[in-house]
């Protein structure tokens, strides 16, 4: 009986010692995966570091206690602008960045002097908000007024023969 009772003895214990080894593998598997995380972060450094709408509020309103409503607004603007920013960088018709831009000339922002503040927040070119803002209508608005003047003037032939 002795040899059977050092026998499960000794295999009780290499039981708690592999145990408590896989833990402690367990353990530094973690860590190890926790450093290369934070040495890719640190990698990629301000390539990865592309600010949410979220985050760029939280960091404006870092030092100031505000109220829910004006956060959610201040979220929704940068929102907006991401979104206008990134469409008008990615149209690849000059008509369709015109007609981005015409939204920005209008009345109000005038009126309150944003005209160069959306320019820059949304990175268009000073000459688009200049031709769009001097009331002079667009080259494709151009095109359609002759299209239209010549079919009223085909119209006019053809009913008069």
């Amino acid at each position: 009986m002795q040899g059977r009772k050092r026998v499960k003895r000794d295999r009780s214990a290499a039981y708690r010692k592999i145990a408590k080894l896989q833990k402690c593998l367990e353990m530094q598997q973690r860590l190890t995966n926790k450093y290369k995380k934070r040495y890719q972060r640190l990698k990629l450094g301000s390539q990865a570091t592309d600010e949410t709408p979220r985050h760029k509020t939280r960091r404006l309103l870092r030092h100031w206690p505000v109220s829910k409503q004006v956060r959610k607004s201040l979220v929704f603007h940068h929102a907006v602008v991401e979104d206008i920013r990134s469409r008008y960088k990615n149209s690849r018709s000059e008509r369709e960045k015109q007609s981005i831009a015409r939204l920005f000339t209008g009345g109000i922002v005038r009126r309150c002097k944003l005209q160069k503040f959306a320019r820059n927040v949304l990175g268009m070119h000073s000459r688009m908000s200049s031709k769009l803002g001097s009331g002079k209508s667009l080259p494709f608005a151009q095109i359609r007024a002759n299209r239209t003047s010549a079919i009223t003037g085909l119209k006019r032939l053809v009913q008069a023969f």
